[in-house]
């Protein structure tokens, strides 16, 4: 597990350094940030695959397959999801009015601590 990290890091970091020198350091910083907010919300998965494992009984010698399995999956749902709300807010506009209006409801709440 160790050097298959090490292996992934030092993947990522090549990439993120290629994309960083060739379109520059707005779209480097950019490639960064989405991995560490995927690496932050992955932590999170792995705490509900945990207790999935636990909840089903999945033998040790399987989890890892699982989990890989799992892993895969989510990123793969989280990009479509991505993908479908970035084609609605460039095909209807309006919808960014209700997002709006929600911030806009909301955020007094926020900051009065209700």
């Amino acid at each position: 597990a160790i050097v298959n990290t090490g292996v992934t890091l030092a993947a990522t970091a090549s990439f993120g350094t290629a994309v960083w020198a060739i379109m520059g350091p707005k779209s480097g910083e950019e490639f960064f940030t989405g991995y560490l907010v995927e690496q932050s919300l992955s932590v999170d998965n792995l705490l509900v695959f945990l207790i999935l494992f636990e909840y089903f009984n999945v033998p040790q010698e399987s989890q890892t397959r699982v989990l890989k399995w799992g892993i895969i999956g989510a990123m793969t749902m989280r990009a479509i999801m991505i993908l479908l709300g970035l084609a609605v807010l460039e095909s209807f506009r309006p919808v960014l009015l209700v997002f709006a209006g929600i911030l806009i409801y909301g955020s007094p709440k926020i900051f009065s601590g209700e």
